[in-house]
């Protein structure tokens, strides 16, 4: 795939997008399951022709982008941004680790077959997802810590919900490295993810 400015931003929209739902859940303690299911499909298309297959739609990543449109990495809640470098330092964890990887990509192969039999958004598909992070990046540091409504959080459906989205956080965030994204890239090409986001939505 070419590595485009373009490519990294719709990606970097996918690692964002996850981590909002996240907090919309947490906070809030309930969701449009159908918004998790462009998520869940990032995660089973792992051999897209281009970055933009991995979404479907720019729209699928609207949200994503439209935080860092209006320079929201830089401004957001302290909490999010951990959570979204947290997702970066995670990702390059990851990629670094040849078994690990074989283990992830068995775990969504698997996942993958069943959403076959269901509803991709279905529950027993996210558990399983949600399973395979668990038993997988979960184990690695930094954790990611989600706080939010008690309740909320006591809930297993909702618990698997979580772990998917942050299991769909960290495969942006490996698209988001491939298409040439790094670290410096936040600080020093932050006007350029702006406009570009800006771009890809058509806000002037």
């Amino acid at each position: 795939m070419a590595k485009t400015i373009e490519d990294q931003t719709i990606a970097l929209a996918g690692v964002v997008k996850p981590l909002l739902l996240i907090s919309e859940l947490a906070d809030n303690g309930q969701i449009d399951i159908m918004g998790i299911e462009p998520c869940i499909r990032s995660i089973f298309t792992t051999n897209p022709v281009n970055t933009l297959e991995v979404y479907g739609t720019v729209d699928n990543v609207f949200d994503g982008l439209k935080l860092i449109a209006d320079d929201g990495l830089r401004k957001a809640d302290p909490v999010f941004v951990r959570h979204f470098l947290t997702v970066l330092q995670l990702e390059s964890k990851v990629s670094k680790n040849n078994e690990l990887l074989k283990t992830i990509g068995s775990g969504i192969d698997k996942a993958k077959t069943q959403a076959d039999y269901f509803e991709i958004t279905h529950e027993n598909v996210i558990a399983n997802l949600a399973g395979l992070y668990l038993n997988t990046i979960s184990k690695l540091t930094p954790r990611i810590l989600i706080k939010g409504d008690e309740q909320t959080l006591k809930n297993q459906r909702n618990v698997d919900i979580i772990r998917t989205l942050l299991l769909s956080a960290i495969r942006s965030a490996v698209l988001w490295r491939q298409n040439g994204g790094n670290k410096l890239k936040i600080a020093f090409s932050r006007k350029r993810y702006i406009e570009t986001a800006k771009k890809l939505i058509r806000i002037n």
